[in-house]
């Protein structure tokens, strides 16, 4: 159906799908192969050799590897995994909700871009102030900026609202729903949010 969206036109997007290590994608190359989607569940964890050959699998396929990590655990695991597989330009850390100092600066010396959403902080804020509260670590932005490592923002849509001015607000401000502030020292001015939304989406 995506393919025949946008062979007609009437698709205007571009389409990147993530897949498995195997996945097969769009013969006709409308739509471009995304990324291998690594969920870690911290409940649930992986083997690191197991978790090291997938992603060195995938980077043999000159493709990178997406990790959705949120906890600290979940985030130690897919930098320990991309230490022992080496780096691939297209890997990703996805969401990075708590980001301790000493994974800042493993995620500095690997260079990895990493995908936050801001606008998560409006939408789901005042939630996250009652379970972890206005922490550093959480949710960081500036600290990411400043530390020169590649970033970019989505709406982790349908989980987040898609409206990308709703983000970049969120980013400058860093007030929840209830307009309560949160990471303050996160924020990043309106230009650098914005910016967030127009990188390169290889990255």
């Amino acid at each position: 159906a995506f393919s025949k969206a946008q062979a007609d036109h009437s698709l205007r997007q571009k389409i990147r799908l993530m897949g498995q290590a195997n996945f097969s994608f769009d013969p006709h190359n409308l739509i471009e192969p995304g990324q291998h989607k690594i969920l870690l569940d911290e409940y649930q964890l992986p083997d690191l050799d197991d978790l090291i050959s997938s992603v060195t699998h995938t980077h043999d396929q000159d493709r990178g590897v997406a990790f959705h990590c949120v906890t600290p655990v979940e985030l130690t695991l897919a930098l320990a995994a991309l230490q022992g597989a080496g780096l691939h330009p297209d890997d990703r850390l996805e969401h990075v909700f708590e980001c301790y100092e000493d994974h800042l600066a493993l995620i500095c010396e690997l260079g990895v871009t990493v995908i936050t959403q801001p606008g998560l902080i409006y939408t789901r804020g005042d939630q996250y102030l009652q379970d972890v509260g206005d922490q550093l670590h959480v949710h960081r932005l500036r600290s990411f900026m400043e530390a020169g490592i590649p970033i970019a923002a989505s709406s982790d849509a349908p989980y987040g609202d898609t409206n990308p001015w709703l983000g970049i607000h969120a980013a400058s401000c860093r007030k929840t729903r209830s307009g309560y502030s949160m990471g303050e020292a996160q924020a990043v001015d309106t230009n650098a949010a914005l910016d967030l939304y127009l990188g390169n989406l290889n990255q």
